[in-house]
């Protein structure tokens, strides 16, 4: 039997946030960037990120040095020439376009792939909405909400036995008290 894409009701976004301006660094208009992502090194990659305000202002920068320090990423721009143009990009966040994030091994997924995703039990009995992914050093724990409830799933193979990202469902094996209301 052939499945049926549906279209769930979250849109996978556009852009992909993968750090943020902290503040500048110097006095030729390099950033002190706090990466986003779990590889730093990503931004050696890159030759343009978008970097958006919190009033949603999206501008397109080319990236001219890049540096991974332990506690930071440092970038210089090509549109920022001293510290006063890098200081009005504070809090920035720096975006990519959804198809340049970096393809995962089989079986991970991004936060953002998860968000808005169905959760059912084995039985296909709708549990929740993916709300949130919350990282811990054990296991990822996917917060579920369901009207006024919220579930805390851990992503661990005993409780997550199927993620369709055709179809936007999660499937688990509840363990017991897991549903409790």
């Amino acid at each position: 039997m052939k499945k049926e894409k549906r279209d769930y009701h979250h849109q996978l976004p556009e852009f992909v946030v993968i750090g943020r301006i902290s503040r500048p660094h110097g006095v030729r208009g390099e950033c002190r960037v706090t990466p986003l992502t779990n590889d730093p090194n990503r931004f050696k990659l890159l030759d343009e990120v978008f970097l958006t305000l919190d009033d949603e202002t999206r501008l397109a920068f080319h990236i001219s040095k890049c540096r991974v320090t332990p506690k930071a990423v440092l970038l210089g721009f090509k549109e920022i020439m001293n510290r006063q143009e890098a200081d009005r990009w504070r809090n920035a966040y720096l975006e990519i376009p959804r198809e340049q994030v970096i393809k995962l091994p089989e079986g991970s997924y991004y936060h953002f792939e998860l968000i808005g995703m169905q959760v059912v039990d084995l039985s296909g009995k709708p549990v929740g909405i993916v709300e949130d992914v919350m990282e811990y050093p054990a296991n990822n724990v996917y917060v579920v909400r369901r009207q006024q409830q919220e579930f805390l799933i851990p992503a661990i193979p005993d409780v997550i036995k199927n993620i369709d990202t055709e179809t936007g469902t999660i499937t688990i094996d509840p363990i017991p008290g897991l549903l409790d209301e």
